[in-house]
């Protein structure tokens, strides 16, 4: 039946919860995985009057910021994903409109299902 499963993440505890439940599917099925995390885009931010425009981050900074919490939600699929034997491989994309980007991973990565 299905045979390659996407499953998005942020990290959370929610979608912690759910990625156990995923695991569990895709080693009873015969399944493999695919871990996806979707960064959102850099925004700035406009604070105060005449167009002043306020950083917390440069772009460099937010990037790098943004792909280590991506990579840490990640790690946590593949560790639960070793542990029960199921194959997993991780995927990144930006993109600010999430299900935009979870859509383009499964459709990308050739997934049958998207948990």
């Amino acid at each position: 039946m299905f045979k390659h499963i996407l499953v998005p993440t942020d990290g959370s505890e929610f979608s912690m919860n759910t990625v156990r439940r995923a695991v569990t599917f895709a080693r009873e099925a015969g399944a493999r995985i695919t871990a996806f995390n979707a960064k959102p885009a850099y925004a700035m931010t406009e604070f105060g009057g005449e167009g002043a425009m306020a950083y917390t981050k440069s772009i460099d900074e937010y990037e790098q910021y943004a792909e280590e919490q991506a990579q840490k939600a990640l790690g946590d699929v593949e560790r639960l994903c070793k542990e029960a034997g199921v194959e997993c491989t991780k995927m990144t994309l930006t993109n600010s409109l999430i299900y935009e980007a979870i859509i383009e991973a499964a459709t990308t990565s050739g997934c049958d299902l998207i948990f």
